[in-house]
């Protein structure tokens, strides 16, 4: 059935569906894992954005608005913590505030607020600090997430595990990290995960066409029974089938894997190879005139490619890396579109690499207590670069959360007329 639903009808329920989203959010920040609870339909999470997604709107106008709001949500909360919640509660307040008087101007008032966050940014002190911790989370919480942020520091790796433990552990590894497409079939030959110690890399700025062509390292490789990792820009068949069917024989160890961005290959390739101690090869540098056994003995401590991810932990390289990030943060300002993927290669080559190591729970207890932390880091994060704003509220989650309400309630207003099949 057809129905026509005038700007009127479309404002009031979309007021309605914002008083339901933020009445979720509002139980969530008091510390509530209650998201809300529908006839014959209960959801329970702590995250704003699985809450909305989990939402079951109770009609077709309801499901448009929920599509909507949940694009612009998401795009906020990858840019700072909490800030769909500060978004819903500015979009229900500008709503309110032009049914009250309609000549509102909501530019100036939203330049004010952006304008008043601005003026109080500041630096939070190590009091401000604790006291954000004890106020926002729970003990356990609060306390492992913090020192795990204080190991990894801002350009760190956390990751979580779940074992056999009775109390959460927080541990420092120094690993780097970097995207990687691994050579699927060598992979699954080792059930989907190769890691081994004392490996050598051997870096190829170039495709590998014929076996030919890396027969010296394959020879070496074979000669001291030892695990190899060969980075390339890509490689023929017949080179995964020759190292599969040796492979299978315990003949040698090696696996290969390639760069995710053929426009990033090359300077990804030259940074595995400055922090995993790797011999380089190029067209001028060549393997056929280039290739010393002695080197095979320059290793790495240990790698790992797990699905696209190559692990390497070799602390022989940490002055090189360093080297390495300074650099490039010389780089960074130089041109906007530049400076995301400079970010990255940092975050690539410094190694801090923190694990949560945390007691066996149900899937059900992993998933909130991962979701719980995950979201208590990127508050600790954004608390330290920006504070807080009028004591209680993260200014970069209100400021986030102000431009993209605006930015949302100029396009729903927009609305004049929605025609709606049910």
């Amino acid at each position: 059935m057809k129905s026509v639903k005038s700007k009127a009808k479309i404002t009031d329920q979309l007021e309605s569906f914002l008083n339901k989203i933020n009445k979720i959010f509002l139980s969530q920040s008091e510390g509530k894992n209650v998201a809300f609870l529908q006839e014959n339909q209960a959801r329970t999470s702590s995250s704003q954005i699985l809450s909305l997604l989990n939402f079951a709107p109770e009609n077709r106008l309801e499901n448009i608005f929920k599509q909507i709001i949940f694009d612009y949500a998401f795009k906020a909360e990858k840019i700072s913590a909490d800030s769909s919640l500060s978004m819903i509660n500015f979009l229900l307040d500008f709503f309110i505030k032009k049914k009250k008087n309609d000549n509102f101007d909501l530019s100036l008032e939203k330049e004010r607020i952006l304008e008043e966050i601005q003026q109080n940014l500041k630096r939070p002190t190590g009091k401000e600090y604790r006291g954000f911790i004890e106020n926002n989370f729970s003990n356990t919480v609060g306390e492992v997430v913090s020192e795990a942020y204080r190991l990894a520091g801002p350009a760190g790796k956390i990751i979580f595990e779940h074992g056999n433990i009775t109390q959460p552990i927080v541990e420092l590894s120094k690993t780097y990290q970097f995207e990687i497409q691994p050579e699927i079939n060598i992979l699954m030959a080792n059930k989907g995960e190769w890691k081994k110690s004392n490996v050598k890399v051997i870096c190829i700025e170039g495709f590998i066409e014929k076996v030919s062509e890396i027969d010296c390292i394959l020879t070496e490789a074979a000669r001291r029974k030892s695990s190899v990792l060969i980075v390339c820009l890509g490689c023929a068949h017949e080179v995964v089938s020759t190292i599969l069917t040796n492979n299978a024989r315990k003949v040698f160890d090696v696996a290969i894997c390639h760069p995710v961005n053929d426009r990033t290959s090359i300077n990804d390739i030259f940074d595995i190879a400055t922090v995993s101690s790797a011999s380089l090869f190029d067209y001028q540098n060549p393997i056929s005139i280039s290739f010393d056994r002695e080197k095979f003995s320059n290793t790495s401590e240990q790698i790992s490619i797990i699905g696209s991810k190559l692990l390497i932990r070799n602390l022989k390289s940490i002055k090189a890396s360093s080297r390495k990030v300074k650099e490039l943060r010389k780089k960074l300002g130089e041109s906007d579109l530049e400076d995301d993927y400079i970010r990255k290669r940092i975050r690539s080559l410094t190694s801090n690499q923190v694990k949560i190591m945390l007691p066996e729970k149900n899937k059900q207890e992993k998933f909130n207590e991962i979701e719980k932390m995950d979201r208590t880091l990127r508050c600790i994060k954004s608390f330290i670069k920006h504070g807080t704003f009028k004591k209680n509220q993260l200014s970069s989650s209100v400021y986030v959360g102000c431009m993209f309400a605006y930015d949302l309630y100029e396009m729903l207003s927009s609305i004049e007329v929605a025609v709606v099949y049910e």
